[in-house]
């Protein structure tokens, strides 16, 4: 039987083409068509039918930086620059700009676990130390030094967690070490203003996920243990 394609207008809501690059192989979803992948910025890219979920985003992290503020930003970074081509000019890299989506999927699951571990309570330990100054003689000041006091703890634990982050890119970890990690607490609800912005005319580019959810599962088994790690410092009451 073979799958039809997604109608992904339909279904997210925003005029979007799925399109494909014939260097890098990326595929992306685009509010319009640019003359190179997105990704690469050197292949050519042509329309491609794309097999997504038939249902839109639940979440997404909105954009930080508008228009003014990414427009002030490349003219620091380029002021330095002597003797900048046209290209190089903030207002002309200002309006190429393209926002980029980073895909991650979204996981429920249950945890059940008996937990041990050695947690850490910070305290301060304060001293004396004597210093010689030439024409004063010798002084004493204070000196406050933190420490840190280890103790063992044991307990179960069984919680639901909802909606913990997990990769949908094979190199989703290497991408994050050029980009730097984003604060995925400020996810809200999916709308049609979270791809195209203020504007709906600003160019706009979403990766398709190259993971299945089911590859995903270590990324995602990560994620779980992290937040019951979490849970487990909160219940120690450890620094």
């Amino acid at each position: 039987m073979e799958m039809e394609a997604t109608d992904v207008t339909a279904v997210w809501g925003a005029p979007l083409t799925a399109v494909h690059c014939l260097k890098c192989g990326e595929a992306h979803l685009v509010a319009d068509v640019p003359p190179r992948c997105p990704f690469c910025l050197e292949g050519p890219i042509e329309p491609q039918p794309a097999y997504l979920p038939e249902e839109p985003p639940e979440q997404a992290v909105d954009y930080q930086v508008s228009r003014t503020e990414l427009r002030a930003a490349l003219e620091r970074w380029s002021k330095p620059i002597w003797f900048r081509p046209g290209d190089m000019q903030a207002g002309v890299m200002a309006q190429r700009a393209r926002r980029y989506l980073v895909p991650l999927w979204l996981v429920d699951g249950q945890v059940q676990a008996a937990w041990r571990a050695d947690v850490g309570f910070d305290y301060q330990v304060v001293s004396s130390q004597d210093r010689y100054q030439d024409g004063a003689g010798w002084s004493s000041q204070e000196v406050r030094e933190t420490r840190v006091r280890w103790e063992p703890r044991a307990g179960r634990l069984e919680r639901r967690y909802e909606n913990l982050p997990a990769p949908a890119l094979e190199d989703h970890r290497k991408l994050m070490g050029r980009l730097g990690e984003y604060n995925l607490s400020q996810r809200a609800a999916y709308t049609a203003r979270s791809i195209t912005g203020a504007e709906a005319t600003e160019a706009v580019a979403v990766r398709i996920p190259t993971l299945e959810p089911e590859a995903a599962w270590p990324g995602a088994e990560t994620a779980f243990v992290q937040a019951a790690q979490a849970e487990c410092q909160q219940a120690a009451g450890a620094d």
